[in-house]
Formats: structure tokens, sequence, C-alpha cells
């Protein structure tokens, strides 16, 4: 599975070169939940990656069919994210599409307008990913599972969100290792420290 973390850059041109570049925690929680599971899964941030489509080709060389792409998306990010997925699924058209993170979560009808985004997750993804992804490899339906929307024969369709929340302590180690570009703020990669419990 690839993992992407949409940037909002291009919607912040005047600012960008005044913000942190910090890692992203929640790409990395899911990536470390997938590593978990034996998930092979590779991660691109549009925040320090500027050749997606060939870091993109790449990473799919050494996965198997269906390719699955989960994209990690704020607001301030959709436009990219959307710009990237419609990319994604003109070279690769049998893919699978999922959208996450704070805006599909909160509108996934308007996410799910787009022909280019097959799934969303909303709220916390760790577990529901994992499952999906089982689902798709082996051919077996998944619309049943908590937390997803969906289209199917035109119609969308919003599950109910999962009914128990993820106790922190079971998630596995941050994946530092995935992280590891020079262009991270060095005070988002301290390994010594959690992510996502820091004030």
């Amino acid at each position: 599975m690839i993992l992407i973390n949409s940037s909002s850059k291009n919607a912040l041109k005047i600012f960008q070169p005044f913000l942190p570049v910090f890692v992203p925690i929640g790409l990395g929680v899911l990536a470390a939940a997938c590593e978990q599971q034996g998930i092979d899964t590779f991660c691109l941030d549009e925040q320090v990656e500027n050749d997606m489509m060939d870091r993109i080709e790449t990473y799919v060389s050494r996965l198997s069919k269906p390719y699955i792409f989960g994209f990690s998306v704020l607001t301030a990010a959709l436009k990219s994210a959307l710009e990237l997925a419609s990319n994604v699924k003109t070279r690769y058209p049998d893919s699978v599409v999922v959208f996450g993170g704070i805006h599909p979560s909160a509108a996934p009808e308007e996410v799910l307008l787009r022909n280019q985004v097959d799934i969303v997750i909303r709220g916390e993804g760790e577990q529901i990913l994992t499952e999906l992804y089982r689902r798709i490899k082996s051919d077996r339906e998944y619309f049943d599972l908590d937390g997803l929307s969906y289209k199917k024969n035109g119609t969308m369709f919003h599950n109910n969100l999962p009914k128990s929340h993820m106790d922190l302590d079971e998630l596995p180690p941050f994946p530092y290792h995935l992280f590891e570009d020079q262009q991270y703020d060095s005070e988002s990669v301290n390994e010594n420290e959690t992510p996502f419990l820091r004030n």
C-alpha cells in the first residue's frame, strides 16, 4: 500500500517559506499499524517531495495488484490531493483510492463526488485501513466495515462510525525510519518523544 500525505503548500504559497515542515504524524501512525500487520507500506509526503508520480511508479513496481493508495487530507490540501489522485487513476485505472483525514471525515459526500476517489474512511483509520486492505486484496466485500463511506451502483453510503476507540497504548512504535528527510523540522523527529502526545 502507498500512503500519501497531501500538502497544502500550493494553497499557502505566500506563507509556505515561513512555515515549519513537520512529520505527518497521522500518516506515520497508519503506516505503523500496517507494518505491524505485515502489510508492505510506503509513505510519500508532498511537503518534501516534488516528483510524486515518479516516486509512486517506483513503489508500485514493488507491489502487487490491485494497488491501494491512501491519502491523508486536510482542507487546505484537498485540491492537491484530488489532482494527484486523478493522475494516479489515469496511470493505474484499476487501483483503489482511499481518502481519510479531517476534510474527508467532515465532508465525505463532497469528496466522493469526485470520480478519482473510491472510498472515504471517517474518523480514526488504523484498524479500518488494515482490514479494508485485506478485503480488497482477497477480493472480498468491504461494504460492511464501520467508518466507511463509499459509492456503489451510483449511490453513496455512509456506514456507522466504529463503536469503540483504539487505546493509544496499543499503537505500535512510531516508524521514524520512514521520515528521515532533512527538510523536516528537527523538533518533529525526536525519537525520544511520543509524537502524538506532545504539548
